[in-house]
């Protein structure tokens, strides 16, 4: 199983999380083949893994700025070794398979792929082909394309998937981190959201679905993991609350003693104020929440569902029980200038400690992808990285990438809020350089 190297810009000199999905794969199918899992971020010789682990089968994961990556790895396997089964899953490929057709390719898996993989690995091992297994493409060979099987429907019951199986990766450990906490761990607790953001596709990939893991099921998971710090992958936290209350009261009862960190939405907070106190008691540490804009008109038009008031109330909240705010925003493409400063002067003004500004992006298979394709610029997918523009922008191209820089110099490095940063000893001043290199690419960027 490989995670490919990031494509993009990215965020890699601030974040880089462990490869969860494959390692979900993984732990329904250690306990029958032999597995390892080559994260290509840190170890990129891909000819020596292949010689080492000699594999049969050969899968990759593949973000949408990731297919590039896929595409090459996959394509030197066949010239290394053209034996092993060649399969490709995650989100782009679940949304554009054809994306991903090429002779050497052999399958895709679509959606979920802890039953689909399991299946195609029990076809291949057995010689019979992947016709009607739900959930995967294949490529034909005879016709030169691929075949689409049926979709699969969604695992009902997630505390039966097993846990990850961490054990390849954790000679990375140490490498994986975000911003001020290393090493980190990720955990999974639910999949998928209601809602139905133009700019997303999460809520694609689970046809609007909401599932989750029992609070048991959840701590008896994060009582297996070692790391004091826990990233808390699911794309929100907080939607069933009474559920959050139950597994915050286990982690008390059982005196399990972590630091966390979440994703939510601040409406979700602003409604159930009482729940950030009781994670905050449970050793919540940070929350990632998409604050988005500055304006409801603004946040109506992405169909955030959720108010500029709310936001407020959020950020209150969070910082009165000490936790940090990693607060993420949407830079539209018609910004001027003027948008530009009203947004650092908004993060200041309410002392964001981590913002996050991601340019809005028509992500392939998101619904903002099909209102904006004819105004794209580009298809190579590696420009997808929502830190560059891929829509023509109001300002000239260079102005508006020097804008971006100005935004991320303001709230990381101007004089008063780098000064308070030189008490905060969780605030990782080693990670300057990879920053600054990331601002000044930002700046030279060209379509």
């Amino acid at each position: 199983l490989i995670q490919p190297p990031m494509g993009g810009y990215g965020l890699t000199s601030l974040a880089v999380v462990e490869p969860l999905g494959l390692e979900c794969i993984a732990g329904g199918l250690e306990d029958i083949y032999k597995i390892d899992l080559l994260d290509m971020r840190f170890d990129k010789n891909l000819e020596r893994a292949l010689i080492r682990f000699d594999p049969d089968v050969v899968a990759v994961t593949a973000s949408t700025t990731e297919v590039k990556n896929a595409h090459s790895i996959l394509k030197k396997v066949r010239e290394l070794k053209p034996h092993p089964l060649t399969v490709v899953g995650g989100f782009h490929p679940t949304l554009r398979p054809r994306d991903l057709e090429a002779d050497y390719i052999d399958a895709v898996v679509r959606g979920e792929g802890e039953s689909t993989f399991r299946e195609c690995l029990k076809a291949y091992v057995e010689g019979k082909t992947f016709k009607g297994i739900p959930g995967m493409s294949y490529y034909d060979r005879s016709n030169e394309r691929l075949v689409h099987n049926a979709d699969r429907p969604q695992i009902e019951d997630l505390d039966e998937l097993h846990h990850p199986y961490r054990k390849p990766v954790e000679k990375h450990r140490r490498k994986y981190n975000l911003i001020f906490w290393q090493p980190l761990t990720s955990l999974e607790t639910a999949r998928g959201c209601p809602y139905r953001c133009t700019f997303c596709v999460v809520w694609k990939i689970y046809h609007g679905t909401y599932r989750v893991k029992s609070p048991k099921r959840v701590v008896e998971e994060l009582e297996t993991i070692k790391e004091k710090h826990i990233l808390i992958v699911d794309d929100n936290f907080l939607q069933d609350v009474k559920r959050v209350e139950k597994i915050c009261g286990e982690i008390l009862q059982r005196g399990i003693k972590k630091k966390f960190g979440i994703g939510a939405r601040a409406d979700s907070m602003a409604r159930n104020p009482g729940i950030v106190k009781q994670l905050a008691d449970a050793g919540l540490g940070f929350a990632v929440v998409g604050f988005e804009a500055l304006t409801n008109s603004q946040l109506l038009a992405i169909r955030k569902r959720a108010t500029v008031e709310e936001n407020e109330i959020a950020i209150k909240l969070l910082h009165d029980h000490g936790v940090k705010i990693w607060g993420t925003f949407v830079v539209d493409s018609n910004f001027t200038k003027e948008d530009f400063k009203a947004l650092l002067d908004y993060v200041v003004r309410h002392d964001i400690e981590f913002p996050q500004y991601t340019v809005l992006t028509p992500l392939p298979g998101s619904d903002l992808f099909d209102e904006k394709r004819d105004e794209l610029m580009t298809f190579d997918w590696e420009h997808y990285d929502t830190l560059r523009t891929v829509l023509p922008t109001k300002l000239p191209l260079h102005v508006f990438n020097r804008e971006m820089e100005k935004l991320y110099r303001g709230s990381y490095l101007a004089p008063k809020r780098l000064l308070r940063r030189l008490f905060n000893l969780d605030y990782p001043f080693w990670k300057f350089p990879g920053f600054l290199k990331l601002l000044n690419s930002l700046r030279t960027y060209k379509l």
